[in-house]
This record gives C-alpha cells, structure tokens and sequence, in this order.
C-alpha cells in the first residue's frame, strides 16, 4: 500500500506542476488555441505585463478579445483597459 501511494503522489505531483517559466507561455498558447477562453485571457495578461513573454499589449488585445469570445468577462474587462489606455 505505501508504493501505490507514494506512486499516486509522486504523479500527481508531476501532473499537477505548472509548466516551468520559459515553456508556460507555450504551453498556454495551445491550450488557448484549443479553445480555452480562460488560458487565453492569461495569456492575454502574462503579454499585457511582459511576464515571461515580451510585453506585447497588441497580443494582448488579441487573446482578451479570445477569452471574450468565449465568454470570459474578464477579457473583455481588460481588453476594454487596454484599449482606453492606449489613447
């Protein structure tokens, strides 16, 4: 029994672990391209605050208007955020 627990948590720990800091952008871009509004409303705000990714808020933009999309309030929140302070 303590080899098939320790087993499980050893799994579910790798499983369960974010992906490390340079792949999470990629990582969730396919996720993101897969139809996820809510990754892609992240990926929106890692482009808007450069975090992990080159800040780009026209990337930005772009997956909020996705997260929005897919019916994500907060992407339209932000979207609408960035496009005010863009004027």
């Amino acid at each position: 029994m303590p080899r098939v627990l320790a087993f499980v948590v050893l799994a579910f720990g790798l499983v369960a672990r974010r992906p490390s800091e340079p792949n999470r952008a990629e990582f969730y871009q396919k996720v993101c391209d897969a139809g996820d509004a809510q990754t892609c409303n992240n990926l929106g705000w890692m482009y808007e605050h450069g975090e992990g990714v080159a800040q780009d808020k026209a990337k930005a933009v772009a997956r909020y208007q996705k997260a929005y999309d897919g019916r994500v309030a907060m992407g339209c929140e932000a979207r609408e955020e960035l496009r005010r302070k863009a004027r």
